[in-house]
């Protein structure tokens, strides 16, 4: 439980009572901060147009991360070019300015009404929780690196009362230890990288899998306002089957756009997919060493003294 161990993050167990909206627990009322946040920032515009990409610019600039500045700078400009781009499009009918208007509206509900989130979070994970466990391997990490660091040190002290052939033999197999223990830690810092990593691939669907559903139903309401603006549907059979042609078109509209939506979707998440298989090699090379490490018995005899 992070309650009873300092190491545990406490976003690393889900806690339920931040889906319950009778509860100020998490958010405010039935409303809930946005996926992925965090004490410093609570992504509370997510869901929005072009919410993501200027929510994390500004918080570059506050946090003064100029690298991230630059990325999140280009990936602001793409999203509010593809923004303008849709508001172009939306004026064309008055089903399309609906729609337009509101598609983002059906996002931020299912990133912030706490039932709908629930099932999201259910759906496609927990980005957030994903990240604590991350920071829980880097606790774990971090710990074991000053355990080896101090236990080091210990052993090389007893240079100063205890001489000796048992004496060297300890110290050198003391190092190998050091060198073990140091080496697990790397390697949950390692494993800490990859969830971290995983972390922003929950993230990536659950945004890819809002923005599909959110544009699907914000066609169909594009759909059934033109329909309706169009007047009723005639008797005659020739103009019946006219409608018929034209409903399909309107149909293959809708999985159009749907399919442009999950393709823009998983070219996100096949982005972090490269960095999660970079992890994963890093990781493997690790574990190789430590193998060969403990085949040689722990021996440090090439380590500094």
């Amino acid at each position: 439980m992070p309650e009873g161990n300092p190491l545990v993050d406490k976003n690393a167990k889900t806690d339920w009572q931040q889906y319950n909206p009778l509860s100020s627990h998490t958010g405010w009322g039935p409303f809930m901060p946005g996926p992925g946040a965090d004490d410093k920032n609570p992504h509370w515009a997510s869901g929005l147009p072009v919410d993501g990409s200027v929510e994390n610019l500004a918080h570059d600039l506050e946090q003064r991360d100029w690298f991230s500045y630059v990325f999140d700078g280009l990936s602001a400009a793409l999203d509010v070019g593809g923004f303008a781009a849709s508001a172009v499009d939306a004026t064309t009918s008055l089903g399309g300015a609906v729609g337009f208007a509101v598609q983002p509206l059906i996002a931020w509900i299912m990133d912030h009404v706490k039932p709908i989130r629930l099932v999201m979070d259910e759906l496609v994970g927990n980005s957030a929780t994903v990240k604590g466990v991350s920071a829980t391997w880097t606790n774990m990490g971090r710990a074991l690196g000053q355990t080896a660091h101090k236990y080091h040190d210990a052993a090389q002290r007893t240079q100063q009362y205890w001489q000796g052939k048992a004496a060297e033999l300890y110290r050198k197999r003391a190092r190998a230890l050091a060198i073990g223990l140091n080496s697990l830690g790397l390697l949950c810092e390692l494993w800490a990288n990859l969830l971290d990593v995983v972390s922003n691939m929950v993230q990536a669907a659950h945004d890819m899998v809002r923005d599909l559903l959110s544009g699907l139903l914000a066609t169909l309401v594009e759909v059934a306002i033109d329909s309706i603006a169009e007047g009723p549907p005639p008797v005659d059979l020739a103009f019946m089957a006219k409608d018929g042609g034209m409903y399909i078109v309107k149909a293959e509209t809708v999985l159009g756009k749907a399919l442009t939506e999950l393709g823009e979707g998983m070219t996100d998440v096949l982005t972090v997919v490269t960095k999660v298989l970079s992890c994963i090699t890093q990781i493997a090379a690790a574990i190789k060493n430590l193998i060969e490490f403990a085949k040689q018995g722990g021996n440090a005899a090439a380590a500094p003294s």
